[in-house]
């Protein structure tokens, strides 16, 4: 049965997130590609801005939910930033958009549960989500965290990508740093492309791989993942 979905905003950082993110709730039921659909999607370009669009979502938003979906993964002050780094960012934008935290600030486990963050903003009267990539309690985390608990279990192909990309690692590891490709940072992704480039229809993008049914939609991480979306959007 079709889920109904309220009037509401959703911020995301890149059309990869936007797609995939879309076809994993359609394997839910919960279908927000039609235009008709109440809830508007907005895909940013990168997790700055959509962290510099916080405080004004929340009041462009009228009476009705606004999420924001970000990755953890992010890079800042010379140095690659963990979970606790993000929050920081995203908490400040969030009090400027009038939404309630504790004072003083709690760890960020505390206001940041591993269902999702949900709030009220006080000021402007209306419902305020933050989903981080992919379960709100990994550093480093992106969307590829989070589809890699939706590849089917004990797949040999993948067995076969995580070694092939690890190999590749390891080569690059000794080329000339202008000719080094992949970077231990991007293992996931590379394991995830390397993968989806030996299915039936080869070198998917992850929206139209869910799509096919390429990878599974119920893991534990998506199961908790798409809660936060209903519990924020749905309608009643």
């Amino acid at each position: 049965m079709k889920i109904s979905i309220s009037t509401g905003d959703l911020y995301v950082e890149g059309q990869d997130d936007e797609h995939a993110i879309k076809q994993l709730l359609a394997r839910h039921q919960i279908d927000i590609h039609d235009d008709d659909c109440p809830l508007r999607v907005h895909c940013k370009g990168s997790d700055a801005s959509v962290i510099d669009a916080i405080a004004v979502a929340i009041k462009a938003s009228g009476t009705s939910p606004v999420g924001f979906i970000l990755d953890t993964d992010a890079f800042g002050d010379g140095r690659r930033l963990t979970r606790v780094d993000r929050w920081k960012s995203i908490r400040s934008r969030l009090e400027a958009g009038g939404v309630v935290l504790p004072t003083p600030a709690e760890p960020v486990n505390d206001e940041l549960p591993e269902s999702g963050f949900i709030g009220l903003s006080a000021k402007y009267e209306r419902a305020v989500g933050v989903w981080l990539m992919p379960d709100n309690r990994a550093d480093y985390g992106r969307i590829e965290d989070l589809l890699v608990t939706l590849v089917p279990e004990a797949d040999e192909l993948f067995d076969l990508a995580k070694r092939s990309t690890s190999e590749a690692i390891s080569i690059c590891k000794n080329r000339p740093k202008a000719m080094a490709i992949i970077q231990p940072k991007d293992e996931t992704k590379g394991q995830l492309h390397s993968w989806l480039a030996w299915q039936a229809e080869p070198g998917l993008s992850y929206g139209h791989a869910l799509r096919r049914k390429y990878f599974e939609h119920d893991s534990i991480v998506a199961r908790a993942f798409i809660d936060w979306f209903r519990r924020l959007y749905e309608a009643h």
